[in-house]
């Protein structure tokens, strides 16, 4: 006692400079042999009661003592010691520079991965919370993080099992969480540490309270014990959101994330979560109504937050196996997904870009339900006002599911009769829509063109054959329309769009390879003669009309398509039944392109120039030139 009364003394005398009393407590507790049992002890609490306000080298002083073997068990036989220590690092963590900083975050990670002793955690576990989540906070390095993160130690299951723990992590430690993943966001490792944390933290022993909850909520059953985890995390989400203390969109990802993993061979458990979790942002189901959640917290989050947080939730479901058939109250995953499409095309008028990439991730976890609700997705894609940039990849992700179905026809069919039906049979399309905003370049994009030329050119003949003639019946229905609807623009973008898809399977077609059955050729021929004389009557229609730049430039199109695989045909397949002929006019009037449109006569082709060339915007005038230079051609020949 007396040796120990007289070390205090020397260290605490404030008439030695603390340099000089600091190198005397490095030079006793370096030296292997002990002078007093607890010396390290006494030389540490020494140090803490000074550190606040001496230099800040005692820090790395300290730093360099719990390196030291001789002080590896301090802490295992003095719990008040190693308190005093982390309180004082928790007093001074966030006030000092980042390179003292950096010392206090090694010296506390020395002493989370030195196996802190199991009665300190057992008797300061609010103190022990704390410091590893405020340490968690504090450190920049994100491959020190991480390494901390995947460490062993940190999961033992008396302390992550502990109401206390597991109350302290979810009221505040996801919080701290959900700032340190923002931080790092760009950094794969940090995001999967994190995800992991939560995972073993709090979610890898606490299966049988969500079964316990998820047979009172979906099954109605009684359930004896206290369900305490489910209740409180559920809670959490509602508080934080209410408050507005986090980002909202990465504490849902990183939970569910963590979900996930845990439970990746339940499906039905994520399932149900999935359900609390849509029910949660406003998005109840069918299902929902029959469960009656009365354990649910509606957080009547704005669209935005919702959208952000549903996104995250299925590109993380994108990486696991789905099981579609999985059900709750005979209610399967797939059919869930349905209801939802149908609620969230209801609930947000304008796809936005959350909404696209919830879209992207769907095709990839259900694309047979993408196929059964095309009727809603179509217009509400097709006909929005600002297309954005994930547009075209969707649009095609949806033909691509058709074509990988062999349904290619099923979805032009669908798609040019839900054109028709929203732009030239309802009226009340133009208040949701906008559509005179709407242009066919923005609606079908050259990547979507291109993409359905590709899937044409994989289809059998006849299967080609049979969108030949779905395209020629619609086509003729827009000229019976002419008459009564060329005025509106609504009929105007239909007739566009009804010329596009012809012109691009016109221009894609293989009928003139020797490889195509006799019978197809057969019938590819008189859909041809067939659709000459469709382009016979509309092109005498319109030349009755007033000019539509519009109108025009898609017929022409149609005729300039119809021309070149008409002589393709013509040169390359020797057919009775062709009822193209090549004849020459021996009238050279300009624009008398009869020899190879001989549906119309040199009157009408001349008064059709006429009016491009005074009327005409630059598409019609660059379509009547190529017409030209082709009659050119045929003269050359």
């Amino acid at each position: 006692m007396k040796l120990r009364n007289e070390l205090l003394s020397i260290l605490e005398n404030k008439n030695e400079s603390f340099g000089n009393r600091l190198k005397l407590a490095d030079t006793i507790i370096r030296i292997p042999e002990k002078l007093l049992e607890d010396e390290e002890s006494i030389i540490i609490r020494w140090l803490l009661n000074e550190i606040n306000h001496e230099s800040p080298e005692s820090w790395e002083i300290l730093l360099s003592w719990l390196t030291s073997e001789k002080l590896n068990c301090v802490f295992n036989a003095n719990s008040i010691t190693l308190n005093l220590l982390i309180q004082a690092i928790l007093i001074n963590i966030q006030k000092v520079n980042s390179h003292l900083k950096e010392t206090l975050i090694s010296i506390s990670l020395l002493i989370l991965e030195n196996n802190v002793p199991q009665s300190f955690i057992k008797s300061n576990i609010s103190d022990y919370c704390c410091f590893l989540f405020t340490v968690i906070n504090e450190i920049d390095n994100p491959l020190s993080l991480a390494k901390f993160l995947d460490k062993d130690i940190l999961y033992n299951k008396n302390v992550v099992t502990n109401n206390t723990f597991i109350l302290y992590f979810v009221n505040s430690g996801i919080s701290i969480l959900t700032k340190v993943r923002k931080k790092f966001c760009g950094n794969q490792n940090v995001c999967r540490s994190i995800s992991t944390f939560i995972e073993k933290g709090i979610f890898q022993h606490s299966k049988k309270a969500f079964d316990l909850y998820y047979s009172k909520l979906f099954e109605d059953k009684k359930c004896s014990e206290e369900i305490f985890f489910p209740k409180l995390l559920l809670n959490q989400l509602k508080t934080a959101v209410s408050t507005n203390r986090i980002d909202t969109q990465i504490m849902f990802e990183i939970i569910f994330e963590s979900y996930n993993y845990c439970y990746q061979n339940d499906f039905g458990s994520i399932y149900k979560f999935i359900i609390l979790i849509l029910d949660m942002l406003g998005f109840s189901q069918k299902i929902l109504l029959e469960v009656k959640l009365n354990d649910s917290q509606n957080l009547n989050l704005n669209c935005t937050e919702a959208l952000d947080i549903i996104a995250s939730i299925f590109r993380i479901l994108t990486s696991n196996n789905i099981d579609l058939n999985c059900k709750v109250k005979e209610v399967t995953f797939e059919s869930f997904l349905e209801d939802f499409i149908v609620s969230l095309v209801a609930a947000v008028r304008h796809p936005t870009e959350d909404v696209y990439d919830i879209f992207l991730h769907l095709s990839s976890i259900a694309p047979l339900s993408i196929e059964r609700k095309l009727d809603i997705l179509l217009p509400y894609f097709l006909l929005t006002t600002k297309h954005n940039e994930k547009y075209p990849q969707l649009l095609n992700i949806f033909m691509d599911i058709f074509a990988k179905l062999h349904r290619l026809q099923s979805f032009v069919s669908k798609m040019v009769k839900l054109m028709k039906a929203h732009l030239c049979n309802h009226n009340d399309t133009h208040d949701i829509y906008n559509i005179e905003t709407l242009n066919i370049d923005s609606m079908f994009p050259k990547l979507v063109q291109d993409n359905f030329t590709n899937s044409l050119a994989a289809l059998a003949s006849w299967q080609v054959m049979n969108i030949f003639k779905t395209l020629i019946f619609h086509l003729n229905e827009v000229h019976d329309d002419l008459q009564t609807l060329a005025d509106d623009f609504r009929y105007v973008l239909y007739v566009e769009i009804i010329s596009m898809l012809t012109c691009l399977l016109l221009s894609t077609t293989r009928i003139a390879e020797h490889t195509i059955s006799e019978t197809i050729v057969d019938n590819f021929i008189c859909g041809m003669k067939e659709l000459q004389d469709i382009i016979k009557s509309f092109g005498i229609s319109l030349v009755k009309r007033e000019h539509n730049p519009r109108l025009m430039y898609a017929y022409l199109n149609i005729c300039y398509n119809w021309a070149d695989l008409s002589i393709l045909m013509k040169c390359h397949l020797n057919r009775r039944n062709m009822h193209f002929n090549l004849t020459l006019d021996s009238d050279n009037t300009g624009y008398n392109i009869t020899s190879i449109h001989p549906y119309l006569t040199r009157d009408q082709w001349c008064l059709i120039a006429e009016r491009i060339t005074n009327f005409g915007e630059a598409p019609c005038k660059k379509i009547m030139k190529i017409l030209c230079w082709k009659e050119m051609d045929l003269l050359l020949l």
